[in-house]
């Protein structure tokens, strides 16, 4: 794959016992941009890969609770998606990442916490 690498399957754990699935593509160790599709789209929609590689981007899509590989969450509120993104970021080795999200009222939640 010259240089890129594509996990498209994978799933990381929340506090409360839920999954979020998400894939990773690009530069394994570029600099991560977190995507969130939005619904109901999955970690399958990405930029294309060979731009997103020759750029030194990793790029993680993140799916939102009942998408994909990601498990539902009973009683969800608007707020709750970002928060779940808080706490994994870090285990998604996201650290400091630029993001970006195709709905805008969740990143108005993401936003104000990565400042």
């Amino acid at each position: 794959m010259n240089g890129s690498s594509s996990k498209r399957g994978q799933r990381i754990g929340l506090p409360d016992g839920r999954s979020l699935g998400y894939a990773e593509y690009g530069d394994p160790t570029g600099r991560p941009i977190l995507f969130f599709p939005g619904a109901p789209r999955t970690r399958l929609l990405h930029p294309p890969e060979g731009p997103t590689t020759a750029v030194g981007a990793r790029v993680i899509v993140v799916e939102r609770p009942g998408f994909g590989l990601s498990d539902f969450q009973k009683g969800r509120e608007l707020l709750d998606w970002p928060e779940d993104v808080m706490q994994r970021r870090d285990k998604m080795r996201g650290g400091r990442a630029f993001g970006y999200d195709q709905a805008p009222p969740s990143e108005r939640g993401v936003k104000p916490r990565w400042s």
